[in-house]
């Protein structure tokens, strides 16, 4: 495994399905609940369609971590607000700096479109790393949802 990763942003097609094929096989990232963790390969492109904030970090040209930034964020109410609704490395790949430099990318790209505001949620094995990126922690939540 070489250590040497690139970033930009997601782009159609192969980046979008390895971001799905990462993002189901991910544990971390199966909140459980009626929907699962992960948007569909779909909504994925229709998210890179509109415009959203999708960084990719590969390896030996593979997608081995991404982050998605929602500028659409309806949970805050405040201009320049954005959710980091995904953020996430292959475990082979953690600890060795690409994760810091996927978010400072991811970060650096929310800012220049404006977010002055970055919110995430995290479980409690994500939050030490957010933390160290200068996040705070905010209140205890649980998960929730139903199927209509």
């Amino acid at each position: 495994m070489s250590d040497v990763y690139t970033f930009h942003r997601a782009r159609l097609g192969s980046d979008a399905a390895e971001i799905r094929a990462l993002g189901v096989s991910t544990p971390e990232l199966d909140v459980g609940g009626a929907r699962g963790g992960m948007m569909t390969l779909e909504e994925i492109e229709d998210s890179i369609r509109l415009d959203q904030i999708w960084i990719v970090a590969k390896n030996n040209d593979h997608v081995v971590g991404f982050a998605h930034i929602n500028l659409s964020d309806s949970d805050r109410a405040p201009r320049g607000s954005a959710c980091l609704v995904y953020f996430m490395m292959a475990p082979e790949h953690r600890r060795a700096g690409c994760g810091k430099k996927l978010y400072q990318f991811a970060f650096a790209e929310a800012y220049l479109r404006g977010v002055r505001h970055l919110y995430t949620w995290a479980n409690s094995s994500a939050a030490p790393f957010f933390m160290k990126q200068g996040l705070s922690l905010g209140k205890v939540c649980f998960w929730m949802d139903v199927e209509l």
